[in-house]
């Protein structure tokens, strides 16, 4: 929660009249500056001199370090009033603010930060609006104005009492509890999604149509059109939504324009010269080995691969990048490809980076301490000395979850949410994909070879793939969600947490370091509020625990319109393609077999879920 301060507001709904105010009351200044590196001009620092910055280089450097304005636009008033605060400008007739002078300052001093101008504050009820900045309990007001800074610097006013609510220690009486379960739904904090037993269920309508509500009436479509666009499930089903229900036959939708090739007219959008001559035309052939202007390539084995491993090289474009992954590729017949070798002296990227080759790249720095980081070692060297003086390997191997975990107990590492310590308290509601979902799809793509290049991961948690949790409270923080993976990737070794982004309020999406290990449980957990796990179990594609011939059956039942899949596009889209066809059934039958680049899959069980 953020609070009015030098002018500027941050997004705290009870003071928003307030931070309107102040920033009506400011000029409207660009944020553009001559930069460090300028040549110090204009005339005198002290007075507002018509021109950007001034002719003490000293002093331009330290009021255009608090106000950009004045040197990027005007040397003005503020900027002289400003150069008054620094002893490096030497301006003769500066009015310094002293606290002990005995006169109270109406802007900058008060009864709280100088009691010896302004006099003591009298003592002020927390548990309502008092009309003073704080309150007469300092435990209760160091804990609301942790969350509310206006509380204490500003005003006590009746959101910092709504807050005071919240901590036993302000010993309010007069506050209204909201509990799930009374029978009544509070208009504000209660809906239908948090509190279902007092709003009652949400609404579920059709899939076919824009609804106005997260999710629609048919559980599989619904799984299928969100594995794509997670919005449809944490925001609403929107028209978008709708139209790509059209691309799922579990949605069974009448109302969809289809696209059909051969009936004379080349879809802008949906057709080209590539996948479909008879209404575009034939395609023009172009080098596969450059950038040419258009989609795919004149060697048809060559575009396969490429745009295996990078479809927009044929969707869109074949362009620069499209041409350097044909490089990988021998059937390209390109001869001006630079080859890149580990140890030459120079980190190409992203072929190589300091987990594939810290010859060229330099060794990866090491990571949070709180966290499995993949790499030996942290970056805190006292918890580091005393996690690896108990658990020698998070030095000499890899900082792992154990020593993360370890890491939680240690007080000098300073973990936040370890064990719900410092956690706002927060529980998940529910999770794009959906908690349990098995991923049955290939777990990287066959194009470059996962020893070629071992960044090419892909699924659940990846950059294109992240994991979208709902949470209600009174709002997560994003050091405290925590990861745990049954087993690290062979590859790319253990996994961590890259970033969490708050969305729409409650929202979080996760992106991990990679997609989820193959063969492994992933699990997302923040303290005291539950956790959702996921399964990479590559070809099993019927989850029943086991990958074997009968998913090939189970797959082909799917096709045929006669078995539901377990997981939507989790359990048949094999290939990442983007829709289930018989190319699928290829796939899933490579996966089994253990086809180059793929590790045998076939008869392989699901993993035990030790996380907690």
């Amino acid at each position: 929660m953020r609070t009015c301060e030098l002018g500027r507001c941050g997004p705290i709904i009870s003071v928003m009249l307030a931070c309107a105010g102040a920033v009506s009351a400011q000029t409207d200044r660009p944020a553009s500056h001559k930069g460090n590196d300028a040549v110090a001009g204009g005339g005198d620092c002290c007075v507002s001199n018509g021109s950007p910055g001034c002719e003490n280089q000293e002093c331009e450097d330290a009021v255009c370090g608090a106000d950009p304005f004045c040197c990027g636009v005007l040397w003005d008033g503020t900027c002289a009033t400003l150069a008054c605060d620094f002893a490096v400008c030497e301006c003769p007739g500066c009015e310094q603010v002293v606290c002990g002078d005995g006169t109270c300052d109406p802007i900058e001093e008060n009864c709280k930060n100088c009691p010896a101008d302004c006099g003591a504050c009298p003592p002020e009820d927390c548990c309502s609006a008092n009309g003073s900045p704080g309150c007469d309990i300092p435990a209760c007001e160091d804990a609301v104005c942790a969350l509310d800074g206006f509380c204490c610097s500003v005003l006590w006013e009746s959101n910092c009492a709504t807050l005071a609510c919240d901590f036993p220690v302000c010993e309010c009486t007069n506050c209204e509890k909201i509990i799930c379960g009374d029978g009544s739904c509070d208009p504000i904090e209660e809906d239908c999604v948090v509190c279902p037993a007092d709003c009652g269920e949400c609404p579920r309508n059709d899939c076919c149509l824009a609804n106005g509500t997260p999710g629609c009436d048919n559980d599989a479509c619904e799984a299928a059109v969100c594995g794509v666009d997670a919005f449809c499930c944490a925001g609403t089903w929107d028209d978008t939504c709708a139209e790509e229900a059209c691309d799922f036959a579990i949605c069974y939708c009448m109302n969809c324009e289809h696209v059909v090739c051969g009936d004379g007219s080349c879809d802008p959008i949906e057709e080209d010269c590539d996948n479909c001559p008879a209404d575009c035309g034939v395609c023009p052939p172009e080098d596969c080995c450059s950038a040419n202007g258009s989609p795919g390539c004149d060697i048809p084995a060559c575009e396969g691969l490429v745009c295996g491993v990078d479809p927009f090289c044929c969707d869109m474009l074949w362009d620069d990048t499209c041409s350097e992954i044909a490089c990988d590729f021998s059937v390209c017949r390109c001869t001006n490809c630079a080859d890149i070798v580990c140890g030459d002296g120079v980190c190409h990227k992203p072929e190589e980076t300091c987990g594939v080759c810290p010859e060229d790249c330099g060794e990866c720095p090491a990571g949070d301490c709180c966290l499995s980081n993949g790499s030996p070692g942290c970056d805190d060297p006292v918890c580091e000395a005393i996690v690896c003086g108990m658990d020698p390997a998070c030095c000499g191997s890899l900082w792992d979850n154990l020593c993360a975990e370890e890491a939680c107990g240690v007080p000098e590492c300073n973990c936040p949410g370890c064990g719900g310590r410092d956690c706002p308290s927060a529980t998940i509601v529910s999770a794009v994909p959906p908690a349990g979902t098995k991923d049955a799809r290939q777990p990287h793509n066959p194009g470059a070879g996962q020893d070629q290049d071992p960044l090419l991961r892909q699924g659940i948690g990846s950059a294109t793939e992240p994991i979208t949790l709902v949470m209600t409270g009174v709002g997560a923080s994003a050091d405290c969600f925590m990861l745990c993976e049954t087993a690290p990737d062979a590859v790319l070794g253990s996994n961590s947490i890259a970033s969490v982004t708050e969305g729409p309020p409650g929202v979080y999406e996760i992106i991990l370091h990679h997609a989820a290990a193959p063969g492994a449980w992933t699990t997302i957990s923040y303290p005291g509020g539950a956790s959702v796990a996921f399964l990479a179990h590559p070809a099993n594609a019927n989850a029943d625990g086991l990958s074997n011939a009968n998913d090939v059956l189970s797959l082909i039942n799917v096709l045929n319109g006669v078995e539901s899949p377990a997981h939507g596009d989790y359990s048949t889209d094999i290939d990442h393609s983007g829709a289930t066809n018989a190319s699928d059934i290829l796939r899933l039958i490579d996966l089994l077999n253990g086809a180059v680049p793929y590790d045998t899959w076939n008869g392989v069980a699901t993993p035990e879920n030790i996380c907690p």
